[in-house]
């Protein structure tokens, strides 16, 4: 049965995946109602896909959907769903779809199934490798174009026969024209097939040729398989023979790996010498087939992981170089450098690049080394230095919140003063307006004073006057007491002359005599009154003298007082003026001194918020001293490793 056949190997060399992949494997769902036909794994085929081969066909929606399921049994399960296929193929009859259209949608299954093998080969085998990605795709094109060719041949075929009965019968489907070799050749990844029915080599496609150097022709009806694969003569048994002679248990019964339990995917990994004698690293993975629940062969196919182990090994022996570079580096040896050959040519460029970029990094490391030695002392000595500096402002900041405490003690008690100074600037202001109202009654009585002494000067001036004229008349009472006094003389004289001629008269002139006497007594009265007068007159004189001078210096001495009052006055008057502005003055000190009050409430507070930021600042300094010393043991152990390295180096 060629077409099971056929899809049997594709489906089985899918399953050289891993699981997580082949949770991705291709089985027809049947679709939904849009008409999509879904793929396990997030790939579908839509109803399109399936139009097209009925295209000129009247085939119904259901038989188009049940043929997609159909497809999807064979896909997944052949042995389940070729008993539908005769049912199937009577509809398309009834159905008048030719049997070229009813072959076609086997072709859309085919290519989906293809595609999805090469993508998972691709993924596993040529993922890291462009060179067998791309004979993939290669292999996966001719593939392609070999099935539809011979897919187009076979509808061709189909057409000729004519007749219906050649679509009903299963085992004319079966016979499909197909060229197995053409079929492992297009795989594009050595294959082999071990029919277990003969104990012999049935398939050798060229890819394992080229890899054995061993021709299919030769390889061919070989029993033992271990003598055409390995060049060197062994006789082993290869993964084939051991999974025919345990299909169920190999990985039991010889210890081999087994990838998938559902799909008896077995595999391992060898070495082989090839044709041109190049040790070669290959992993093997071989799947049982069955046909009716018969083993009737085992598929091997071959991963030639030869360029993979040696780029792995390159790329191990390349990182074992560089952190062997890099650990030396690490324990002092800065002039390590790292040296790697890719012998083989398969490590990436761009890690081979890395070891120039490693050793390039391990220069610039050295010269920063001996750089940040020279800036490590350098260093050491400024943070010594900051480390001072951030002390010395340690103790300054306690010094400074220390004063700031006292600023504030003396601002509270300098707000306390002025308080008293506002009390006593009120005080003072009522003692001026007091001072100025006796200044204003100062100036009052001062101006009384100055007019009673206008009028004292006035009243002595006159008293000097009139004593100025009491002594002119005391002067002409003097000249009238001296006539007087004259008088009295010529009395005197006339009394004596009467006495001397009363004398001479006798007894005649003794009346006369009397009369002369008692003038002459009258005249020595009067002459004792006029000298007492004049006495009098004297005294008085001398007196009036007296007081004239007293009047004159009482006089000078009420015009000085006068002057002195009015010198007062003025002085009363600035008094007052002063006094009234002191008073401004002292309420303008009482104002300014309340806002002073204010302001040093202000001041104040601004004292208590900066001695709290003080104290901030110097738990900060604390911080800062405590870091800087952490810093400068930091930097004295950066500068002791560095002197190591460069002593080690």
């Amino acid at each position: 049965m060629v077409r099971d056949r056929l899809l049997k190997i594709l489906r089985n060399l899918r399953g050289g995946d891993s699981p997580a992949e082949r949770q991705r494997n291709v089985t027809f769902d049947g679709g939904t109602q849009t008409g999509e036909v879904s793929v396990s794994g997030g790939r579908t085929v839509t109803r399109s896909q399936l139009d097209e081969a009925y295209r000129n066909t009247d085939a119904s929606d259901d038989l188009r959907q049940a043929q997609a399921v159909h497809l999807g049994q064979v896909l997944d399960d052949p042995a389940s769903a070729s008993g539908d296929a005769t049912d199937l193929g009577r509809r398309h009859v009834d159905a008048e779809v030719s049997a070229a259209a009813f072959a076609e949608t086997y072709e859309v299954g085919v290519e989906e199934l293809v595609s999805e093998t090469f993508e998972r080969l691709g993924h596993r085998l040529g993922a890291n490798n462009e060179a067998v990605a791309e004979e993939l795709q290669r292999a996966e094109d001719e593939l392609q174009s070999a099935l539809s060719a011979t897919m187009a041949d076979m509808r061709t075929g189909l057409d000729a026969y004519g007749s219906a009965g050649s679509v009903g019968s299963a085992d004319e489907e079966d016979e499909l024209n197909v060229d197995d070799d053409d079929l492992l050749d297009g795989i594009g990844v050595p294959v082999f097939m071990l029919d277990t029915q003969r104990d012999e080599v049935a398939a050798w496609n060229s890819a394992l040729a080229d890899l054995t150097g061993v021709p299919a022709e030769q390889a061919l009806g070989t029993e033992n398989v271990s003598e055409a694969f390995y060049p060197d003569g062994r006789r082993v048994k290869t993964l084939a023979d051991k999974v025919a002679e345990a299909p169920e248990s190999a990985d039991v019964e010889f210890g081999v790996g087994r990838a998938d339990t559902e799909r008896r995917l077995y595999t391992d990994e060898s070495t082989m010498v090839d044709r041109e004698g190049v040790e070669r690293s290959i992993e093997f993975s071989a799947m049982p087939l069955y046909d009716d629940g018969e083993l009737i062969a085992v598929v091997e196919t071959v991963r030639d992981r030869t360029e993979d182990v040696r780029r792995q090994e390159g790329v191990t022996s390349l990182v074992e170089e560089l952190i062997g570079t890099l650990t030396a580096m690490e324990m002092g040896d800065l002039s390590a450098r790292a040296s790697f050959e890719d012998e083989h040519g398969v490590v990436d460029d761009s890690l081979v690049e890395v070891v120039g970029q490693v050793n390039a990094m391990a220069e610039r490391f050295e010269t920063l080394t001996e750089r940040v030695g020279e800036k490590a002392d350098d260093l050491e000595s400024s943070v010594e230095q900051a480390s001072q500096s951030a002390r010395a402002i340690d103790e300054r900041v306690g010094e400074q919140t220390e004063q700031l405490s006292e600023v504030a003690t003396q601002m509270e008690n300098f707000s306390a003063s002025m308080e008293e100074v506002a009390a006593s600037s009120d005080e003072v202001a009522s003692a001026a307006e007091q001072a100025k109202a006796s200044a204003d009654s100062g100036l009052e009585s001062s101006e009384g004073a100055r007019e009673a002494t206008d009028e004292v000067i006035e009243m002595s001036e006159e008293l000097v006057g009139t004593v100025t004229e009491l002594e002119s008349q005391m002067n002409e009472i003097e000249d009238v007491v001296e006539v007087i006094a004259e008088v009295a003389d010529q009395t005197n004289l006339l009394a004596l002359n009467a006495n001397i001629e009363a004398a001479r008269a006798g007894e005649a002139g003794s009346g006369f005599e009397v009369v002369a006497d008692e003038v002459k007594e009258l005249a020595n009265e009067t002459r004792e009154h006029t000298e007492e007068i004049a006495g009098r007159i004297e005294e008085i004189q001398s007196q009036a003298n007296e007081t004239v001078v007293a009047v004159e210096e009482s006089n000078e001495q009420v015009k000085y007082a006068g002057q002195e009052i009015e010198d007062a006055l003025v002085a009363l008057e600035e008094i007052a003026d002063a006094v009234e502005e002191a008073a401004t003055g002292v309420t303008e000190v009482a104002e300014a001194n309340d806002e002073q009050a204010a302001n040093v409430e202000q001041v104040m507070a601004t004292v208590e918020d900066v001695r709290d930021q003080t104290r901030e600042v110097e738990g900060a300094t604390d911080d800062i001293v405590s870091a800087t010393r952490e810093q400068t043991e930091a930097i004295e152990e950066l500068a002791a490793r560095v002197d190591d390295m460069r002593s080690e180096s």
